[in-house]
């Protein structure tokens, strides 16, 4: 049996649905507000700072990106790992729930990518 105080917070909380908001419910609202912030550009800057602490081991750099949204700071990390390991190839993997993020990841990036598919022998 729900006491009066509970049954005062259910009607609020059904009367004013606007309290109830999560913000990364709402995938619209959330890109708009990190995409007109300057999150994603410090996230990456941060990160290569890093690089100057890190000792890669052979046969490659290995990079871990849980939740890479639009790859926008993935590019940027990339393009900051190039500059410091020229010679060294990147291992890179990345996870991400939505398949469009996917696909605007993949845009972002051909310029850092190389395809592993077998090429056609016509």
């Amino acid at each position: 049996m729900l006491s009066v105080a509970q049954l005062g917070n259910a009607e609020v909380e059904e009367t004013q649905p606007e309290k109830n908001f999560r913000f990364y419910d709402n995938r619209q609202k959330y890109l708009m507000f990190v995409d007109t912030c300057s999150e994603k550009r410090v996230v990456s800057e941060r990160k290569a700072l890093e690089f100057d602490r890190i000792r890669p081991r052979p046969p490659a750099v290995r990079v871990f990106d849980a939740g890479i949204g639009d790859g926008t700071v993935l590019a940027r990390v990339l393009r900051s790992m190039h500059r410091c390991y020229e010679h060294l190839p990147f291992y890179v993997v990345g996870k991400e729930i939505s398949l469009e993020d996917i696909r605007l990841t993949l845009e972002k990036l051909p310029d850092r990518v190389k395809s592993t598919r077998p090429q056609s022998s016509s």
